[in-house]
């Protein structure tokens, strides 16, 4: 999420401090407490909370958790923040803010408050209480903040278990959390042979599901960012692709390290999806790529003639996401 300059928020809830600041893991604030903060919150938010567009939303997240880490320990509002962010953040689908507010909450007031808060949330944000004790275990398996790569993808299995409970619109943030763990797990050599191409195919699996859910829409999230293509050729084009896959041609390397000018009706294009494939035509039709996204791979294939797509057999190039 964007980070927001605002000021510190301590002066906004001063009320009492609680006797469980001395303990390590503080006490939940009582629902008294949690009433009148939440009710001094929406009236000093009112405008903002009136803004629904998933911007305006994960702005109104990152200021109360911003707010919530300048709060003092003891202070109900340190807890009231963090749970109307993390409900934000469910809401517009940023499972991983979610899950990183879900942390804050662990390390304060406990791991059971933490998991409680997160699989409610995402219960309720999915229109699937009655799946509430699957939430439970992804929730409690995301708290304890795996790292190993068979753990990861076992995470991953979890999300991805959990979709076919969810209605179509709610599948795909399951799916793009699941496939961020996959590409972590996969990343090295620590899962090999039939185990490593089943969380291939299982990846490959989320990535479809995203890009449906993207198709929908008339979006590219798969494809959003910075990227640089090496082709066959030992040239290589620079992009920078937006979520509603506008496509700035940034920069042509050469086989020997150089930059090349990039001619002007090449360097804005835009990606279209047509015949299943997602493809993206430059300078005035002269050609086009089509693109696929595998993994933290962009592959594509360079057609030149465009009249080469799709019956012939493109140059092919790998990309590889720039910081």
């Amino acid at each position: 999420m964007q980070q927001l300059a605002s000021a510190p928020f301590v002066c906004l809830f001063c009320f009492g401090l609680s006797s469980a600041c001395a303990q390590s893991v503080q006490s939940v604030p009582s629902e008294a407490e949690q009433k009148k903060v939440l009710e001094k919150l929406k009236s000093t938010f009112a405008k903002d909370y009136e803004k629904k567009t998933p911007k305006d939303m994960a702005a109104l997240a990152d200021k109360f958790v911003r707010a919530a880490k300048d709060e003092a320990k003891e202070s109900p509002a340190k807890y009231v923040l963090f749970g109307e962010a993390i409900q934000l953040a469910i809401k517009i689908r940023d499972i991983s803010t979610a899950i990183t507010v879900a942390e804050s909450i662990a390390d304060t007031y406990g791991k059971d408050v933490g998991k409680s808060l997160l699989s409610n949330s995402l219960a309720s944000a999915m229109d699937a209480k009655k799946y509430l004790d699957k939430f439970g275990d992804i929730a409690d398996l995301e708290l304890a903040k795996p790292t190993e790569p068979k753990d990861l993808a076992t995470l991953a299995e979890k999300w991805m278990d959990s979709i076919p409970n969810l209605k179509a619109e709610n599948r795909a943030s399951f799916a793009w959390r699941a496939r961020t763990l996959l590409i972590s797990a996969l990343r090295g050599n620590q899962l090999k042979g039939l185990q490593k191409a089943e969380y291939e195919k299982l990846c490959q699996q989320a990535e479809d599901i995203v890009e449906a859910a993207d198709a929908k829409s008339g979006t590219f999230s798969l494809y959003q960012g910075k990227w640089l293509v090496q082709y066959e050729n030992k040239f290589a084009h620079g992009y920078a692709i937006s979520v509603t896959g506008d496509l700035a041609y940034e920069r042509e390397v050469g086989p020997d390290g150089r930059d090349y000018p990039v001619a002007n009706d090449f360097t804005n294009a835009k990606l279209v999806r047509k015949n299943g494939d997602v493809i993206v035509v430059f300078g005035k039709s002269k050609l086009i790529e089509r693109f696929k996204i595998s993994g933290e791979k962009l592959l594509v294939e360079h057609f030149n003639p465009a009249t080469d797509y799709p019956k012939k057999r493109g140059m092919p190039g790998e990309g590889k996401a720039e910081e």
